[in-house]
């Protein structure tokens, strides 16, 4: 069995452009690690290397529940060794390929995702590579980062576009793409960008190879959540719209602003109001308000004028509550059959008193991943 320096090789898990990643044993303290072999060749300045041992070490200082604890950084002859937490569980990567999510799922798993970007951007840590892959859900229903700590290789040798393949570029941030400074909100266009995918299971930004998608990057709106979901909230896609804003300056601008809008999102949908997310209010002018009542007033008068005299009532119930037959309400022409419990449905909709509501999805729900060992 393969070993360098005191680890124990016991599983090669993936090969990616960074380097392998291995499950292996820590020999001297007797646990099963996730081990990152890393080339020198990725760190070709003296000064990337010392920032790179500077950042493990921070990470390895404090522990966040949805960051994966770093154990140890060194050196051997030709490699960079980084040990940390192994996690029993899946990626986001493969539950995204098996499944689609719950809306309640989504948002809890976005919400940890900025939880734990929050708390390494306030160390100063950039992580640059989120994606599915990089989040794994335990097996308790924890979401937790992987390879953070790698900012300053991913910094140095992000000129080489050749080292990303065509899934891993459509994560990036069009700064990244472009070599341009970098900062927090790179990860938080990424985010936008595993959110979205987690929505619709589609990256927002395509292509047929690398050079087309960094043309999507950098000029193409994504679609519309709408295309492939109904079930979402207008609030939804104003947080994605804003974590995909092309100039950082328009996108949010810290993590503590993301998880505010959408811990915000989660209470309302739970409690079945609508959420709201700060909008610019519109100027007007005072001077115009009695005008627009009186044309309200006049528009609400003809209305009701129109429909006693041109259009049928808006509901009118038919059948008798001593026949056996249901009864059924009329609304714009449609049916809707009376239920056993007194309600009147039709597609989904349902009529109660004077109003529609709308299916709403229970706010209790388990995450029940049933998940197998991943690494």
């Amino acid at each position: 069995m393969e070993s360098i320096s005191h680890f124990k090789i016991l599983q090669r898990m993936k090969h990616d452009h960074l380097g392998a990643v291995c499950r292996a044993e820590d020999i001297k303290l007797k646990r099963q690690v996730r081990l990152r072999l890393l080339s020198e060749q990725l760190i070709p300045k003296l000064e990337s290397k010392a920032k790179l041992f500077h950042q493990c070490q921070t990470l390895s200082s404090f522990e966040h529940p949805n960051i994966a604890s770093i154990y140890e950084i060194l050196q051997t002859e030709d490699q960079l060794l980084i040990s940390s937490a192994y996690l029993e569980g899946k990626s986001l990567k493969e539950i995204l390929e098996d499944r689609m999510l719950f809306l309640d799922q989504i948002l809890l798993v976005a919400i940890q995702i900025a939880e734990g970007l929050r708390a390494a951007h306030d160390q100063g840590i950039l992580h640059l590579d989120l994606s599915p892959e990089s989040i794994i859900l335990t097996r308790e229903g924890k979401v937790k980062i992987v390879d953070f700590g790698l900012a300053e290789i991913k910094q140095a040798s992000l000129w080489k576009l050749d080292r990303f393949s065509p899934e891993k570029m459509s994560y990036l941030s069009p700064e990244q793409v472009q070599n341009s400074r970098v900062d927090s909100r790179s990860d938080l266009f990424s985010l936008g960008v595993i959110l979205y995918e987690m929505i619709t299971r589609h990256p927002p930004f395509k292509g047929k190879d690398k050079s087309s998608i960094i043309e999507s990057l950098l000029n193409a709106p994504p679609e519309p959540l709408s295309k492939y979901r109904r079930d979402l909230p207008d609030q939804l896609q104003a947080i994605i719209d804003k974590l995909l804003e092309k100039k950082p300056a328009s996108r949010y601008q810290n993590a503590d602003v993301v998880l505010l809008d959408l811990k915000r999102l989660k209470q309302k949908l739970a409690s079945g109001k609508p959420a709201i997310i700060r909008k610019i209010r519109p100027r007007y002018n005072k001077a115009l308000v009695p005008a627009l009542i009186i044309s309200l007033i006049i528009a609400v008068i003809l209305i009701l004028i129109l429909n006693k005299y041109l259009f049928k009532p808006i509901f009118e119930k038919r059948g008798s509550l001593d026949s056996d037959q249901p009864l059924v309400a009329m609304r714009s022409g449609n049916l809707f059959e009376e239920r056993n419990d007194g309600l009147y449905q039709n597609a989904g909709a349902r009529y109660e008193g004077k109003e529609l509501l709308d299916a709403h999805f229970g706010s209790s729900f388990n995450l029940g991943w049933n998940l197998s060992p991943s690494g």
